[in-house]
């Protein structure tokens, strides 16, 4: 088969848009740790960080960059899966 750059690129968009169709857990620079479910502390355990669907990760990192730096970063789960025992789901 012949190199197409093509379908390279839409494989390429396709593996993004998975990853960041989500869900999320957050990871506070300010805090160093991960948000916990219904915005409710900070832990250092990725077992306990909560799991946000993407609009309300992208609320949370919205209002806490908003100041000019960034302070909190949204991470796909299935960027990190492997380090989370087990897989857990956005609560909603």
């Amino acid at each position: 088969m012949e190199y197409d750059a093509r379908l390279e690129r839409e494989l390429l968009q396709a593996a993004r848009d998975w990853m960041l169709a989500g869900p999320f857990v957050i990871w506070s620079y300010e805090h160093y740790g991960w948000w916990k479910s219904e915005r409710r502390g900070y832990t250092r355990d990725l077992r306990e960080a909560g799991v946000y669907v993407r609009e309300e990760a992208e609320e949370i990192t919205r209002m806490a960059n908003s100041f000019g730096s960034v302070n909190e970063a949204a991470i796909p789960v299935k960027a990190i899966e492997e380090f989370r025992s087990p897989t857990l789901t956005p609560e909603t």
